[in-house]
């Protein structure tokens, strides 16, 4: 019966391992570029345009992470409960939430930047007005 449940748990680790593996790939650069932007967030003399990158940074890294992360809770839904429940995969879970936690706080700072506003809804206008140029410019024969 012991070595049973002994392989149960070997086998748990290893569907454990094989569900959170397409999750893991990214994890490491994404962790370094978060610390990246962080520290740009952090230093008092970073450059406006430094700061205005780390945020559209920022927001890509939370789009991609967000939708690793909701692609890991649906195989987590569809994973047996054993597995589902393993450590391995509560790590996983956890790093991806506290990534976002992070980026939630790097693009927190830029409320703390007033000179920041002023630029981001200028590129912001600027970017609409590129788009609509463009929309009209594929509309013409």
């Amino acid at each position: 019966m012991h070595q049973r449940a002994t392989n149960r748990a070997i086998a748990d680790a290893r569907s454990a391992r094989a569900l959170i593996q397409p999750f893991t790939v990214n994890i490491g650069s994404w962790q370094q570029r978060i610390a990246r932007l962080h520290a740009t967030m952090n230093v008092s003399y970073s450059r406006t345009s430094d700061i205005l990158l780390a945020l559209a940074e920022a927001r890509v890294l939370r789009t991609e992470i967000g939708q690793t992360l909701k692609q890991l809770d649906e195989a987590i839904w569809l994973a047996p409960e054993t597995v589902a429940a393993h450590s391995r995969v509560a790590d996983v879970r956890g790093s991806l939430d506290g990534m976002l936690t992070r980026l939630q706080d790097v693009l927190s700072r830029s409320t703390d930047q007033p000179a920041l506003h002023f630029e981001t809804n200028l590129l912001a206008h600027r970017s609409a007005a590129e788009h609509a140029a463009g929309d009209d410019a594929g509309l013409k024969p």
